[in-house]
Parts: C-alpha cells; structure tokens; sequence
C-alpha cells in the first residue's frame, strides 16, 4: 500500500471496506490514465506495439484518446474521494495526446501527484517548458535499450539514434526546470531487465548518471505468452545478476540516484506467481481509467466496472458491478478462475507489494474478529 500516500483514516477506512468485503469506505488511493492508443515507436516488450504483436502500423488499433472534459470531470470527484496519485500511462504514449498539459494541471489543482510514463523521444524544448510548468511531479521515461545494438533489436523498424534523442529530451527538461526554478518533474527512470539486456548494467548505470535523473526502477520484464517470453529471465539468470545488481546499486548510491537494486531482485526471484500468496485488494485501492472512460480495476483486468463518459465514478465504485468484483477477487479460488479464463492476467503483478502489505493486516484483523 502506498501508504505514504494515504491519511490514517483512509487507511483505516480502506480495512473497514474489505472487512465488510465489497462495500469501499473511501476512494482508490491512486487512480491510472490511459491518455491515448497512440504511439510513435515500437517496442518488442510492448503489449499494444510490438511489432511482431501487430503490424507497426495503427490500422488494426483503435485509436482513442481520453477527452480533457472527462478528466475535468472525474478530478473534483476524486479529491471528494480523497485519491491522492494519478498516473498517465497506458496503451499509447501520453505525449502524444494534444492536451497533456491541461490534464497534468487539471489534477494537479485537484490536489493530486501526477506522474506520466513515456518512452522519451517526444521532449524536445517546448515540450519540456510544458511539463515543467503543467506541475507534472514526476515524469518516467522507458529505457529499453542503453546502447544501439540493444536499441536495433528492442525497437525494429526504429532508428538507433533514437536513443540519443531520448537523452537530449532529458538534457532540455533539466534545463527548462533550471530555468523555472522548479526541482519537478523528478525524472524516474524504468528499466525492464531481460536476456537481451540484463548482462549489461554497467552501460545501464551510464545512461542512468548520464541522464540526470532522480531515480531508477529495474523492472520485471513478462512478456505473457507472446513471442518474446523466451527473453524473460529465469530464476538462474537472476541469480547469476545478483553480484552485478548489488555493484550497479551501489555506483548509483555514490551517484545520489535512488534505486531498487535489492527489491528487483525479491520482486524477480518470487516469481510471476507470486499474486497466489495473496488476496487481491486492487478493487478497494485502485482504478483503471481507459481511453475510452471504461473502468477497470487495474491494466491487466478485463472487467470492465462501468464507463465514466456514461456515469459519475462516485457512481461506480461501488456499484453492483464493483461490489461483485471485490468478492470475487477476495477469494483464492475464484480469482484463480477468473485468471485462467483470462478476465484478469495477474502474471507478474505490479501491486502484488500493495496486496501483501495489506493482506498481512487483514490476516490479523480476520482472526481477531473469527
């Protein structure tokens, strides 16, 4: 649970709602955008434009982009809800929807964190002004690649100084910020780790000090049955990346750059099964927000719980359909079902920590109330 994030109260209102197991007692504490289905590169780790997913182009993809009337709409709500982190994410890149800015700014007023992901290569120096002066908090770029041989096989059909593009978009948002006075966005660098790349973080750790940035996040990399799964690491490949993880977080310390060598390696050594040590509490503490204003309780759920172009969120969060979601995620063998009829691809989980950390607390709690 992002509990830095959430007040007491929410925090023991949240345990009230799964204890009474579907009714919420407060809002999600951090709510996920999905701006637009477009994008302007290729990534073969993408799930919506992989170019041996799909054909690079978007002819077979729908394009939809999320109005700024609606986000205008859902922000006075989900500060009545008391939400606290909105993230800009999704199906395409969030630079390419025309009112970025306005969406950043409009949640910001509402009094939430806004972080945006991107792969980098659309931040040139008017763009970068936009970002710093939207109040963005956090921007997160994507690098799959550190070098141009990496970059070639990671992003076909993309040119290799593509990633020099990335880095001198960085270079203009620290100088914009320079400029403004202004220590945000904090740059939040994510690295997936896979066999293509993984033998190879000294050069990660160079792009990571070369860019500036604040942080690094290596990540899992799954790729769900897809044609790239023979790049996920085995338990063996990250074993045998420890001495080199532990040395790559260590040369980022001394470069004041934040990091989660060691929790990469817990997170990748348990396992793409590990959601199976817990129950599912996404529904009490997240909301998906697509392009089209479907609801979803998270990316890799197909469920969907209402549309906010069709009715208020208060409306839906604890709707029949929502409620319903809550109990059928609570229980281990119905969320086993609902991941093995592919209503919810759980491999991997992204919030399995904010489940564990809850479901400690719920354990508790259950046995003093049995």
């Amino acid at each position: 649970m992002r509990a830095r994030l959430a007040t007491l109260r929410n925090r023991v209102n949240l345990l009230r709602g799964i204890l009474d197991g579907e009714q919420a007692r407060t809002g999600p504490f951090y709510v996920t955008f999905d701006l637009t289905t477009r994008c302007n590169s290729v990534c073969r780790g993408c799930l919506y434009h992989s170019a041996e997913q799909r054909p690079t182009s978007l002819d077979d993809h729908p394009l939809r982009e999320l109005p700024l009337e609606t986000v205008r709409q859902l922000a006075p709500e989900l500060a009545r809800m008391r939400t606290r982190e909105a993230f800009l994410a999704g199906g395409g890149e969030p630079l390419l929807h025309p009112q970025l800015f306005e969406i950043a700014a409009c949640l910001r007023r509402a009094g939430l964190k806004v972080n945006s992901f991107t792969n980098g290569t659309l931040v040139n120096e008017s763009t970068a002004r936009g970002l710093v002066e939207c109040g963005l908090d956090e921007l997160r770029p994507t690098f799959w690649a550190a070098n141009h041989e990496e970059h070639l096989a990671w992003h076909p059909g993309v040119r290799p100084e593509m990633l020099e593009r990335r880095l001198e978009g960085l270079a203009l948002l620290r100088e914009a910020k320079a400029r403004a006075g202004s220590r945000t966005p904090r740059v939040h660098l994510q690295m997936p780790l896979h066999r293509g790349n993984f033998g190879n973080l000294e050069e990660r750790v160079r792009v990571a000090v070369d860019s500036g940035c604040d942080q690094v996040s290596f990540g899992v990399f799954r790729d769900f049955g897809g044609p790239s799964e023979a790049d996920c690491l085995s338990a063996a490949d990250v074993e045998s990346l420890r001495p080199s993880l532990l040395r790559a977080g260590a040369q980022l310390d001394r470069a004041g750059i934040a990091h989660n060598a060691g929790g990469y390696l817990r997170r990748a050594l348990a396992g793409p099964d590990v959601w199976r040590e817990s129950r599912c509490f996404i529904g009490w503490f997240h909301a998906y927000f697509q392009a089209d204003g479907s609801v979803l309780a998270c990316c890799r759920c197909r469920v969907a719980l209402g549309n906010v172009r069709e009715q208020p969120f208060s409306a839906i969060w604890n709707s029949a359909a929502y409620r319903d979601f809550r109990r059928r995620s609570l229980d281990a063998g119905e969320l086993n079902r609902m991941s093995e009829s592919c209503e919810c691809n759980c491999a991997n989980c992204s919030h399995w920590p904010d489940n564990r950390r809850i479901d400690r607390v719920y354990r508790r709690l259950a046995l003093l109330r049995s």
